[in-house]
């Protein structure tokens, strides 16, 4: 780390090494959120993990254009269950980076035993990708927008979808770019 600087870190990011793996955990380094590191259970990869980073996001992200809070949300290869809806409040601009989108392999985001929505984006320039999505046609994999606002230039691409009542359930926007999803 000799060449980084200590304004990299946000101040509440802790650096540890895990002494059987010998893996780095970081939880964000500016603006790059992994979501991983942010489960409320440590190792238990659920909705959790993204909520809390987005709630880091909303509280210490990076100021970009317009006074938003921006920040990249990188996740790692695992299955993530939701048996809550995260959502992604107005006035962030974020990225969701998963690792792959190739049906069971890489980032997978799971619909739990309570069928939730798993996503609800109600900001606008927010880009989804490389994510597999799988449902049990009880829920809807990303609603965006809602009835009182809508939202525009979303991106939401390289997704595979399972078993979902909507994969992209678009509710109110436009300028949306909704491309290479299965």
């Amino acid at each position: 780390f000799a060449n980084v600087g200590a304004s990299a870190f946000q101040a509440d990011s802790t650096i540890t090494i895990n002494p059987t793996t010998h893996t780095l955990g970081l939880p964000n380094l500016n603006g790059i959120y992994y979501v991983n590191q942010w489960c409320t259970t440590p190792g238990t990869l659920d909705d959790t993990c993204f909520s809390n980073a987005i709630a880091n996001v909303v509280a210490h992200g990076p100021v970009g254009s317009s006074s938003r809070k921006m920040g990249e949300l990188v996740v790692s290869p695992g299955v993530y269950t939701f048996n809550n809806t995260v959502t992604v409040p107005l006035g962030i601009n974020i990225s969701i980076q998963g690792a792959a989108q190739d049906s069971l392999w890489g980032s997978v985001i799971m619909a739990g035993s309570s069928h939730p929505n798993l996503f609800t984006v109600l900001a606008d320039s927010v880009t989804i990708q490389n994510l597999t999505f799988l449902g049990d046609v009880g829920e809807d994999a990303i609603v965006l927008g809602s009835s009182t606002h809508a939202l525009y230039d979303t991106h939401i691409n390289w997704c595979w979808f399972n078993s979902f009542s909507k994969g992209i359930h678009v509710v109110n926007g436009g300028g949306l770019d909704l491309s290479h999803n299965t």
